[in-house]
């Protein structure tokens, strides 16, 4: 079993240590990871959990058994443009830089 590794995300988790920490079963994440609702980083061909990917997972965890939404449903809700037309859901979303105001007219 591949132990915690450090990264520029914190620690990686291999799969079994990612759905152990989320009381999920492997195959769950794989599951999550085809519909591109995670996307781990690969190491040597494995994926490895950061803590950003094991939070998105684990959103998605709530919003299937609490909220009671498909997977389908999460994947749309994932893509949807939130307001302001971030994708604030979206597994490659990034911050955007907030818009520079016009330069003041010269009096």
């Amino acid at each position: 079993m591949m132990s915690k590794i450090h990264g520029g995300d914190g620690p990686f988790h291999d799969r079994e240590q990612a759905a152990r920490a989320l009381n999920l079963r492997p195959s769950a994440l794989d599951l999550y990871e085809r519909e591109g609702l995670i996307r781990p980083a690969r190491l040597g061909g494995r994926a490895c959990y950061t803590p950003h990917v094991l939070a998105r997972a684990a959103m998605v965890l709530r919003l299937l058994h609490e909220d009671g939404m498909s997977l389908s449903r999460i994947k749309r809700l994932m893509a949807e443009p939130a307001p302001g037309g971030r994708r604030s859901l979206h597994p490659a979303a990034k911050p955007e830089a907030a818009p520079t105001p016009p330069a003041a007219a010269p009096a």
